[in-house]
C-alpha cells in the first residue's frame, strides 16, 4: 500500500479528480457502489481473493454500469437543448433501459430502435423491454442490420423527429463521437475503487470487467495516467467484428486517446497493451453459454447475487476460467465489476429450464 503515499500519485489523483469535476454532469448514480469480498466463491473455486464491485446497484432504473456513463452523455444532450434522445441496441438492452430511466428523470422523451437478436422470443413484452415501455420510451423493433444500414436507420428516425419539430440527440451506439463521455463514468469509477482499496487495505492485481469498449477504455485511461500496477482485463460478450467502429481493441484505443486529448492527460496506448478476450462469447451476443449459466448459478447459490445472461454472466465465466487454468495465482486479489442487467434474466426463462 506504499503506492498510495507517493507524492506523484497524490498529485496526479488530484489533477484527474479536478478534470472529471470540470465536465458537465447530471448526477444520477448512487455512489460509491459497494465493494465486497466473495468469501464463499473464493473458497469454492480455491482461487485468489475475489471482490465484486456492485455497479448493479447504481440506483436509477434498477441500476447498472450505464448509469455512470449517462451522467456525462445526458448532460451533453441537455447542453445542446435537445428535447428527446435516440438510442439503439438489442431488445433486451440494459443500456436502453437505463437510458429511458435517465431521460425520464430529466424530462427528455426517449426513442429506441431495438434489434430482435433472439427472433420470436424478443416479441414478448418482458425483461428490459417491458421496463422500457413502463418508463415511457417509444420503441421500434427491427431485424438486426449491418452497421451502415443501422446508421441510415437512425438518421431516418432523427429526420422524422426533426420534421415533427423536435430536437433529437443521438446517443451511443451510432454516435461514437460521444463515447469518450460515456467512458468518463469509468474513469471516475477507477478513482472510486482506489479509495475503497485504500480504506479496505487491499491492493488487487486484477480488475475484470465485461465489455469491449467504453467500460474498459475509462478504466485503462485512469490506470495508465496514474500508473497504478493493476491489470485491466475485459471479457467481450459479443464476437469480434472489425467492420464496426464500436467495440474491440481499436475502439478502446481510440476512446482512451480521445479522453487524453479532451482532458489533457498526455497518455496514449497501443492495441497490444489492451487485454480483451473474445474466448467466452459462445454462439453470439445475447446467447448464454453453458459456462455463463454456471457462473450465474454459482454467484446466486453462493453469494445471493444475480448476474445477467448477456454481459456479467459471460464476464464472470471468463474470470472463473482464468482462475481454473491458473492464469491468476491463488495468492493474488481480483475485483470483478458487476455491470448489472439482472432484469434480462426474466426474458431468459427458456435458457434456464
Amino acid at each position: 500500500m506504499e503506492y498510495f503515499r507517493e507524492e506523484c500519485y497524490k498529485t496526479k489523483l488530484k489533477f484527474l479528480k479536478n478534470k472529471i469535476d470540470s465536465i458537465n454532469r447530471v448526477k444520477f448514480a448512487t455512489l460509491p457502489t459497494p465493494l465486497i469480498k466473495l468469501d464463499n466463491l473464493t473458497n469454492k473455486i480455491s482461487g485468489p481473493e475475489i471482490y465484486i464491485k456492485r455497479d448493479d446497484l447504481t440506483g436509477l432504473g434498477l441500476g447498472g454500469n450505464k448509469i455512470r456513463m449517462l451522467e456525462f452523455s445526458i448532460a451533453k444532450a441537455l447542453e445542446t437543448k435537445s428535447d428527446c434522445v435516440i438510442g439503439t441496441a438489442s431488445v433486451q438492452s440494459n443500456y436502453c433501459r437505463q437510458l429511458s430511466a435517465a431521460a425520464a428523470k430529466v424530462g427528455l422523451e426517449t426513442y429506441l430502435v431495438l434489434s430482435k437478436r433472439r427472433g420470436k422470443q424478443d416479441l414478448t413484452l418482458q425483461g428490459n423491454y417491458l421496463l422500457d415501455k413502463i418508463l415511457g420510451a417509444n420503441t421500434e423493433l427491427i431485424n438486426p442490420l449491418p452497421w451502415e444500414e443501422l446508421v441510415e436507420k437512425i438518421d431516418k428516425v432523427k429526420k422524422k423527429l426533426l420534421d415533427e419539430g423536435k430536437k433529437p440527440h443521438v446517443m451511443r451506439a451510432v454516435n461514437i463521437e460521444d463515447n469518450w463521455l460515456d467512458s468518463m463514468g469509468y474513469v471516475n469509477c477507477f478513482l472510486e475503487m482506489l479509495m475503497q482499496f485504500k480504506d479496505m487495505n487491499i491492493f488487487p492485481e486484477y480488475i475484470f470487467v465485461t465489455g469491449s469498449d467504453t467500460n474498459q477504455a475509462g478504466l485503462v485511461a485512469a490506470q495508465k495516467f496514474l500508473n497504478v500496477p493493476i491489470n485491466i482485463v475485459a471479457i467481450s460478450p459479443s464476437p469480434q467484428n472489425e467492420s464496426r467502429p464500436v467495440g474491440g481493441k481499436k475502439s478502446v484505443k481510440r476512446i482512451v486517446n480521445r479522453i487524453s486529448q479532451e482532458i489533457q492527460l498526455d497518455i496514449s496506448i497501443n492495441e497490444n497493451e489492451i487485454d480483451l478476450s473474445y474466448d467466452y462469447v459462445g454462439k453470439g451476443y445475447g446467447i448464454p453459454t453453458d459456462a455463463c449459466r454456471e457462473a450465474i448459478r454459482l454467484m446466486a447459490e453462493l453469494e445471493g447475487i444475480f448476474l445477467d445472461p448477456v454481459y456479467s454472466g459471460k464476464g464472470f465465466s471468463g474470470l472463473i476460467d482464468f482462475i481454473r487454468k491458473k492464469y491468476i495465482s491463488p495468492k493474488k486479489t481480483v475485483v470483478f465489476i458487476h455491470t448489472g442487467g439482472s432484469p434480462a434474466l426474466f426474458a431468459y426463462n427458456e435458457e434456464f429450464k
